[in-house]
């Protein structure tokens, strides 16, 4: 008698994923239950112990290689780091994540950069469709002339998926991501900074995964200008405008929050004067992206750098401090180099050619 295919998926989420990789020969029908989705977030739920949360930090090194760091920790205690002085792919080789893949993008056949222009762009964003369970790339490459008076703009989707391909999405509106880019995807919708060049034009452009449509809508009337005192966050899950160039002086931020029906709604949060203190001997912030708990990253600006990072709680006005142990003080003497930090799956990358 055979065994029912929902005993077999249920047996084989249980199984190591080194054993599920070579399962995956037994034969055809194999290799399309172990590549399903439905086995791999069971296997993902049932057979991975529990983690305590994690913040990936990679130094880049502008002039040499990439020295990279998987930083493990606890809330509220000290960060643990082990860096490995190698080149960048080092450390996707460390991430300890079961039953992981990696799949190579073709390059987008765009014909845009053939143009004599001096600001050429490709900006990288990853987006999930709940719904479909499907994960996405969107690509937008961008051009602009030297004074960003005139800008052209392509974009792309790709489904991750073995034998995939790009396909060129219309929207009729030229744009430039943000630089540094930023970007949230929230209930299947990718949301990002980006400016037409024109001024007062600063955009907040939305992608739906799923229907793959594009949309926008101008920023408040307040935000001019994006610039490093603003970060573009998930707040109470909608996408938000955070500007910060008050926090360090005043203890001060200006909250915009994009609601339903395309209003902005602002809030002005200000640090307990016991919190004072974490600010007080830095010269500015970054923002690094927000938590699974909600919480804004925030990585100090500082002479000589300190090895730590702030998380803001906006919602309970917390502002609180972790320290990163383990990075030589060498490190950080060399300009060329940053910290960049991720807590959550969504990311954007932003390449200037």
């Amino acid at each position: 008698m055979s065994m029912p295919l929902d005993l077999k998926i249920e047996i084989l989420t249980r199984l190591p994923s080194k054993s599920l990789m070579r399962f995956k020969c037994v034969s055809k029908l194999w290799f399309s239950i172990i590549r399903c989705r439905y086995l791999t977030n069971r296997h993902f739920t049932l057979a991975s112990p529990p983690r305590s949360p994690r913040l990936y930090v990679s130094l880049v090194d502008h002039q040499h290689d990439c020295d990279s760091m998987e930083v493990c920790h606890n809330p509220g205690k000290s960060l643990l780091v082990s860096l490995s002085r190698n080149n960048a792919d080092s450390f996707d080789k460390d991430l300890s994540m079961p039953a992981r893949q990696s799949l190579t993008l073709p390059a987008v056949k765009s014909n845009i950069f053939d143009q004599e222009v001096r600001h050429k762009y490709v900006d990288y964003f990853l987006g999930h469709d709940h719904v479909l369970d499907q994960y996405k790339v969107v690509c937008t490459v961008s051009i602009a002339s030297n004074e960003f008076t005139r800008i052209t703009t392509e974009h792309w989707v790709f489904v991750l998926e073995v034998g995939g391909s790009w396909k060129r999405i219309e929207f009729n509106q030229p744009h430039l991501p943000t630089d540094p880019g930023a970007s949230v995807c929230i209930n299947g919708v990718i949301h990002y900074l980006a400016g037409t060049g024109s001024v007062h034009h600063d955009i907040v452009v939305s992608f739906d995964v799923r229907s793959e449509e594009f949309s926008m809508i101008q920023t408040p009337r307040d935000v001019t200008e994006i610039t490093k005192s603003m970060g573009f966050i998930e707040y109470g899950g909608k996408p938000a405008i955070l500007d910060h160039s008050d926090l360090v002086d005043n203890g001060s931020v200006e909250l915009w929050v994009l609601q339903d029906g395309g209003k902005w709604s602002r809030k002005s949060p200000v640090l307990q004067p016991c919190h004072m203190h974490l600010v007080n001997n830095i010269s500015g912030v970054l923002v690094q992206g927000t938590t699974r708990n909600g919480e804004v990253i925030l990585e100090p600006l500082s002479e000589p750098f300190h090895c730590c990072i702030l998380y803001y709680d906006l919602q309970k006005n917390d502002l609180r401090k972790v320290e990163i142990r383990g990075i030589p003080d060498q490190e950080f003497t060399d300009p060329s180099i940053d910290l960049k930090l991720m807590d959550k799956s969504e990311s954007i990358m932003h390449l200037e050619i």
